[in-house]
């Protein structure tokens, strides 16, 4: 069996750390409240719990990169198919 490279190891480890901040973040803001049971765009989202609509697009963005939501067309957001099954 081969040693893992340290460089990918160390770079699990710190994009491990930003997802689980990003998703802290989600959950401190209520998003998932938000989304249950229909997509929501940006706009909306930021309207309801009182967020900087840029700022949120970006964090949204991220949770997107990371599996944890879905975007659609027009910047809608939902959660990804595999937790809406859960629901």
């Amino acid at each position: 069996m081969t040693a893992p490279d340290p460089s990918i190891e160390l770079m699990r480890l710190v994009t491990g750390a930003w997802a689980a901040r990003l998703v802290h973040t989600a959950v401190e803001l209520g998003i998932a409240d938000h989304l249950a049971g229909t997509p929501r765009g940006i706009d909306f989202l930021a309207a309801q719990i009182g967020a900087h609509a840029p700022s949120l697009a970006r964090l949204l963005r991220a949770l997107t990169a990371i599996g944890v939501l879905h975007e659609s067309e027009g910047r809608c957001m939902s959660p990804p198919p595999l937790v809406s099954q859960i629901n």
